[in-house]
């Protein structure tokens, strides 16, 4: 689809704060919410890191439950691959630790009922890694997409990109749905015949309205109720 059709499955863009965004589509099964996020690094000061989940957590609850929610972005966090995690991060991360903010995001998921399918697909390590250590050759998964369980089977693949060139120190993560978005048909009541009011101000138009009108309502059992009348 050219982006220019993908304009028009847009509902709605909102900035939530300086680290947090939602971008809602419209999709032909069911809508779809992007939340875009960029968590604090592992040496920020906790009051800070509490603030993030804290906002974060406050635009999961405001999300429509009838959406497929997709939160993806920067959480600066590494997860290992914990077996008692399984069900939530997978078993494919590229790390053997979790960091503090792993734990924060593996605290997240389970508590909002997501799956971080960035760690669900066997890959090459060179496929997993996200951010190239700035002077080193070495990489770490940093980035992440998560899903909500619910709609978790739309997500057909997940992948670094290494070779495009997004002028960052971050790879492209790309994902694969297969949830098909739905045009919006703007004005879609603008040619809807209207009631010409003005012809109310005719004396003959007048009388047969009010004549109509009392026809209507002889024909009409009188009640007590005034609910019913």
């Amino acid at each position: 689809m050219s982006p220019k059709k993908a304009n028009k499955s847009v509902l709605g863009f909102s900035p939530i704060c300086e680290r947090i965004c939602t971008l809602r589509i419209k999709g032909k099964l069911h809508n779809i919410t992007l939340v875009n996020v960029y968590a604090p690094t592992e040496d920020t000061e906790d009051e800070i890191v509490n603030e993030f989940y804290k906002t974060f957590q406050s635009v999961c609850d405001e999300l429509p439950k009838h959406y497929a929610v997709i939160t993806l972005g920067d959480f600066n966090a590494r997860r290992d691959k914990e077996q008692i995690y399984r069900d939530t991060i997978g078993r494919h991360s590229l790390h053997e630790t979790t960091s503090n903010n792993g734990f924060r995001l593996v605290q997240y998921t389970t508590t909002n009922n997501f799956k971080v399918l960035s760690t669900w697909y066997p890959r090459k390590d060179i496929h997993h890694g996200t951010w190239k250590i700035p002077g080193t050759e070495d990489i770490n998964q940093i980035d992440h997409i998560l899903v909500s369980k619910r709609w978790a089977t739309d997500i057909e693949n997940i992948r670094t990109f290494r070779g495009a060139n997004s002028d960052s120190d971050h790879f492209l993560v790309g994902a694969r749905l297969k949830q098909k978005i739905a045009l919006i048909t703007r004005n879609r009541f603008g040619n809807r015949k209207r009631w010409n009011t003005d012809k109310l101000d005719e004396t003959e138009t007048q009388c047969h309205y009010k004549q109509e009108i009392q026809k209507e309502l002889q024909g009409k059992p009188s009640s007590n109720d005034i609910e019913e009348e």
